[in-house]
């Protein structure tokens, strides 16, 4: 007779988000872009689709950058808000533990950067991206947070950009979304898809490998150290480096980008 030889279980991700937590936060993100468009564009929405409501929003106000400012710190907000409902005690304490000391967190994200910038340039033989702006261009809302800067300086981006941005994707991704479909596809697999949806929601698809070996390392992180804050300071520590090289560019190039 023929033996099924037995499969070793693998060992997943400790936290209870299950696929319903996994339609939801999808659904949370779109709901997040709904906000978006009733608190700053829905009277242009309607106007356009129906033509039937007059836009009381000048052009030129929607060109600005305060506008645009605007617009990504209620974004962020909004988000940050909606995940939190994800969260419990237990969640809470998965998202901050790693079983590896703050030293060797702050060794590795810095180790992370330069794989980064190397991934950067090794995309840049086969991509048009500018050697100065090269890594700004990593993140897709650059125009955005040029904004931020302008309008609210270097204090409150970073809030912004290297902390709640950081806290709420990887909540999302590496941990909403990968420990959901680990469950039933297996780690490797589940790494994979929230890598590509990270990806994805970057809307920046001529580097989509960057932000997908950004998801896959990330994910991994989770994996190696049990937690979410090793991926978290990763991310932060990234988002910092490409705030500061915007912030350094504007103040002493503004017309690089």
């Amino acid at each position: 007779m023929f033996k099924i030889k037995p499969i070793a279980l693998e060992k997943r991700i400790p936290v209870n988000w299950t696929l319903k937590h996994f339609w939801l936060i999808c659904f949370a993100y779109l709901m997040a872009q709904m906000l978006l468009m009733v608190i700053f564009y829905y009277q242009d929405y309607m106007n356009y689709y129906f033509d039937i409501v007059y836009s009381y929003v000048d052009d030129e106000l929607l060109e600005t950058q305060l506008f645009t400012a605007n617009t990504l710190i209620a974004y962020s907000v909004i988000v940050l808000i909606l995940t939190l409902f994800f969260l419990n005690k237990k969640r809470l304490k998965f998202v901050f533990q790693s079983n590896i000391r703050y030293m060797q967190i702050i060794g590795c994200s810095i180790l992370f950067l330069i794989v980064n910038v190397i991934i950067l340039k090794v995309l840049r033989i086969f991509i048009d991206i500018d050697e100065a702006s090269m890594f700004i261009q990593s993140l897709s809302i650059r125009e955005e947070i040029k904004a931020l800067l302008f309008e609210y300086g270097f204090g409150v981006s970073f809030l912004i950009i290297a902390v709640i941005v950081p806290f709420y994707e990887e909540i999302m991704f590496r941990g909403i979304i990968l420990s959901s479909t680990e469950k039933h596809i297996g780690f490797k697999w589940a790494n994979v898809v929230q890598a590509v949806l990270f990806a994805v929601v970057h809307f920046n698809f001529e580097l989509f490998i960057f932000y997908f070996v950004f998801g896959l390392i990330t994910g991994y992180a989770v994996k190696r150290t049990n937690g979410l804050l090793t991926g978290i300071v990763f991310h932060a520590v990234n988002n910092c480096f490409v705030l500061i090289a915007m912030y350094m560019v504007g103040k002493y190039a503004p017309g690089i980008y």
